[in-house]
C-alpha cells in the first residue's frame, strides 16, 4: 500500500479528457505566430491596385482562418455565452496601433501636398482611429445633448489639428478660421482654405 487513495486520484485518461479542447479550426483560435500588428501582406494599400491588394488580404485572412470576422459570418455571441469573452478580444483596440496612429496624426503636415491631399491623409488616419475606438459609441437616449457636445469637441480638435499642419502661407486664412466662434466644422474650414489656395 503506497498511501495514495486510487478513488481520489484521477487516471491519466480522465485528466486528459477534462483538459480544455482547443479547436485550431475555430476563428477564435490564435496561433502562437499570430500577433497584433503582424504583416499580412508585403505592402500596405497605397491607393493603387486595389483588386490585387484585396485578393492578397483575403488570401492571408483565409489562411489564418479569420475571414469570418470581416465577411459577417462571425457574429457577436450572446453576452452570457461562453464564447463571448474570446470574441470580445478581437474587438478591443490595440495599444501599439493606437499609439502609432496618434503619433502619425501628430506629425502629419501639409508639406508639398495640396490642401486636398493633406486633408485626405489626415482623414485616413482619423478613420483608422475611429475604427479602433468604435466601442466608445454611445447608444443611450440623452436629454442633456452630451453626445452633441462631445461630437463638437472632437470635430473642433480635428479642425485644429488640420490647421496646425498647414503651411505658413495659409496663416491669414488659418487666423480667420480660428477667430470664428464657434469654430466651423471641417467642411466649412476646408472650403475657406480651398478658396484661399485657388
Amino acid at each position: 500500500m503506497t498511501g495514495i487513495d486510487s478513488s481520489v486520484t484521477p487516471s491519466l485518461s480522465e485528466s486528459t479528457s477534462q483538459a480544455v479542447n482547443h479547436d485550431v479550426n475555430h476563428p477564435y483560435f490564435l496561433h502562437s505566430s499570430d500577433a497584433p500588428g503582424m504583416t499580412l501582406v508585403t505592402s500596405p494599400f497605397d491607393g493603387r491596385g486595389f483588386p490585387g491588394w484585396r485578393r492578397s488580404i483575403l488570401i492571408a485572412l483565409s489562411a489564418k482562418n479569420k475571414l469570418a470576422f470581416i465577411n459577417g459570418i462571425c457574429d457577436e455571441p450572446a453576452l452570457d455565452s461562453k464564447d463571448h469573452a474570446q470574441w470580445s478580444r478581437f474587438g478591443q483596440s490595440n495599444g501599439a496601433k493606437l499609439y502609432h496612429l496618434q503619433k502619425e496624426v501628430a506629425k502629419t503636415v501639409q508639406g508639398n501636398s495640396s490642401i486636398a491631399a493633406y486633408l485626405t491623409t489626415l482623414k485616413k488616419l482619423w478613420d483608422e482611429l475611429d475604427s479602433l475606438n468604435s466601442h466608445l459609441g454611445c447608444t443611450c437616449t440623452c436629454v442633456c445633448e452630451g453626445k452633441k457636445k462631445v461630437a463638437k469637441f472632437l470635430e473642433d480638435q480635428r479642425v485644429i489639428q488640420f490647421l496646425m499642419g498647414l503651411n505658413d502661407v495659409y496663416a491669414h486664412a488659418r487666423g480667420n478660421i480660428l477667430m470664428m466662434s464657434p469654430l466651423p466644422n471641417m467642411d466649412h474650414a476646408y472650403s475657406i482654405l480651398l478658396q484661399d489656395e485657388s
